[in-house]
């Protein structure tokens, strides 16, 4: 350890092959390692190590290793569910977003498998963040598609953005900032919440409005940098 208390590059490779070779038997014993809270959470902890290397050198090892084990739970995925295999499953696919937008690529889960829902009465602030990482995957499939036409595409996104309004309609309360407050030399306001899902929700909630509108095919295109800002700002 050093003096700060951060671990070494000797001692966080030393912890890492213990974990890993943990791992690996574990995946051949368990009669359904697919199944396994345990193995579930642990190979999203792996990748949360693995994907601070720099991106040429991300292997994603764990990330593929993962996407096995959630892709082949012969189950669906609900954004309600909190128990420690559904936990690790949102946040993989929180990682995989990740290397969405570093790469500008698709989801490489099959969101077929995630069962959507939009319980007004399921005011799990986690469940609601969870659901707006879903919508952002949607969109991230959407937009960065190579395939479909313009008009294809445009209804998509339409389709698409009535969810991302309906969440922003019925989120519930407790989503609310209880800290607004704008300097006049502050460029930005300064926004509080009572927790980081929140935050989570609301960060991924304008992601998901800005890349459908600016890869909206009805977007102007031929304008000024000025037209184009303003469109961003009356849309969003």
């Amino acid at each position: 350890m050093t003096l700060q208390g951060q671990l070494t590059p000797e001692d966080e490779a030393e912890y890492h092959d213990k974990a890993f070779g943990l791992l690996i038997p574990l995946l051949t014993l368990r009669p359904v390692p697919s199944q396994d809270a345990a193995l579930l959470a642990t190979s999203v902890i792996l990748r949360m190590s693995e994907q601070f290397a720099e991106l040429a050198e991300d292997a994603q090892h764990h990330l593929n290793g993962a996407f096995s084990l959630f892709g082949n739970a012969n189950t669906k995925w609900s954004p309600s569910r909190l128990d420690v295999g559904g936990t690790a499953f949102w946040i993989y696919l929180r990682e995989s977003l990740r290397l969405c937008f570093l790469n500008e690529q698709t989801c490489q889960f099959n969101l077929d498998l995630i069962e959507y829902d939009l319980d007004p009465l399921n005011n799990l602030d986690e469940a609601w963040a969870n659901r707006m990482t879903y919508l952002l995957a949607r969109t991230c499939n959407i937009c960065w598609s190579k395939s479909g036409s313009r008009s294809i595409l445009q209804a998509r996104i339409d389709q698409l953005q009535d969810l991302v309004e309906v969440w922003q309609d019925i989120v519930p309360e407790t989503y609310r900032p209880w800290y607004d407050h704008q300097k006049p030399t502050d460029v930005f306001s300064t926004i509080r919440y009572l927790s980081t899902w929140h935050v989570i929700g609301w960060q991924q909630f304008f992601a998901a409005r800005v890349m459908l509108a600016v890869y909206s095919p009805n977007r102007p295109t031929d304008g000024s940098m000025s037209e184009v800002n303003q469109y961003l700002h009356v849309d969003i």
